[in-house]
């Protein structure tokens, strides 16, 4: 190795912070923070045009702090002013680059949902990193289906939760005889309401409206309102009146508290938290094959997922609904016991022993 590199870490997330848990996986190996545009803003603002971003990945490539000190360059999803760094020969080949894998980007190329030019670029990303970190089995296995043979050593790990915040401020007996169904995300762009699936959970709860009318959807997190309007209208508008859409709210616990059912049934979703967080306070998740914590919940009981498909989502929210509350108790007690080892403790801990252990074989020392 180069005499000039040290052991230090460079983690490359995104604006206006990278997710919290990412953060925690960085902290945990003492990593130096750079946002992916530090040099040329566009992340976080909407309007910024190809042109923008393009400069921005070169100046920040060129510019960036002390790039030949850091031994890892850890990025947060694909962040290419890093790979633009190698394939300009600013890096040292004792250098090296891992990629935390844990959004939409792998299910959006194996779904064809970039364009050819996009999706290139991004496989050409990953196949360019000395090794990819992904957050979940699903991840795993879309990047091994995706990159095939040609690929760098790809790894999986967990996210985890505050379990205590969830067990200790909410009670889940009374909600087990409500009609209440729940679900947790922000929904700014159309991309996103695709990716969450919320078509699909729209469609599902005019399904299971005629059945059990008195059954309640409640949304909660921000949402674009035009968006919101647009979906409700199209695809529940029978039924609109018993959606309640809350927003952003503080009092997530009292919400998650009065909920019979956590819905969700995302297109690619990588590991999201809100399932695990629910599963803690013992409500019990109904979610997609393609969403990465279906490996969590089978755990309870496989059951409870689902195909893309609103019919077989209906069917299942039916036969949960209609379970007898002895029922209802053994899925909301074992969905308590199952969530237990994925606290941030664990998931923190297992990602800094494999992070490690990549850096050993590449002979680096943390």
């Amino acid at each position: 190795m180069n005499k000039n590199i040290h052991s230090e870490v460079a983690y490359i997330h995104g604006r206006p912070t990278g997710h919290p848990i990412h953060q925690a996986y960085a902290k945990s190996i003492n990593a130096d923070f750079y946002p992916v545009d530090f040099y040329l803003r566009w992340h976080d603002r909407p309007n910024s045009n190809r042109f923008r971003r393009y400069l921005s990945w070169l100046l920040c490539a060129f510019f960036f702090p002390n790039k030949k000190s850091y031994a890892i360059f850890f990025t947060e999803c694909i962040r290419f002013p890093v790979i633009i760094m190698r394939w300009l020969g600013l890096l040292y080949r004792e250098q090296r680059i891992i990629a935390l894998m844990a959004n939409e980007a792998l299910y959006f190329i194996y779904t064809k949902n970039y364009s050819s030019t996009a999706s290139f670029a991004m496989k050409k990303y990953l196949r360019s990193c000395d090794a990819i970190i992904c957050v979940g089995k699903m991840q795993a296995n879309l990047a091994r289906e995706i990159l095939k043979e040609n690929r760098p050593p790809i790894y999986t790990i967990y996210n985890g939760i505050n379990i205590e915040r969830f067990q200790k401020k909410i009670s889940t007996s009374q909600s087990l005889s409500s009609k209440k169904i729940l679900f947790i995300s922000n929904v700014d762009v159309e991309w996103r309401a695709w990716y969450k699936g919320t078509d699909l959970m729209f469609k599902a709860f005019d399904i299971v409206s005629k059945t059990i009318p008195d059954a309640t959807f409640i949304l909660i997190g921000r949402w674009d309102n035009t968006l919101f309007n647009q979906q409700v209208n199209r695809y529940c508008a029978s039924t609109k009146n018993n959606i309640v859409n809350i927003g952003y709210t503080d009092k997530l616990e009292t919400y998650i508290g009065d909920a019979s059912i956590y819905l969700h049934c995302a297109r690619g979703d990588a590991f999201p938290t809100t399932t695990m967080e629910v599963m803690a306070a013992g409500v019990v998740p109904i979610i997609s094959e393609w969403t990465g914590t279906k490996e969590i919940v089978e755990q309870v009981d496989v059951r409870l997922v689902v195909p893309l498909d609103e019919v077989r989502i209906a069917e299942k929210i039916i036969w949960y609904l209609n379970l007898p509350i002895s029922e209802k108790t053994m899925l909301s007690e074992k969905c308590k016991e199952v969530i237990k080892k994925y606290t941030e403790e664990n998931a923190i801990q297992n990602f800094k022993e494999i992070f490690i252990e990549i850096a050993n074989d590449f002979k680096i020392l943390l």
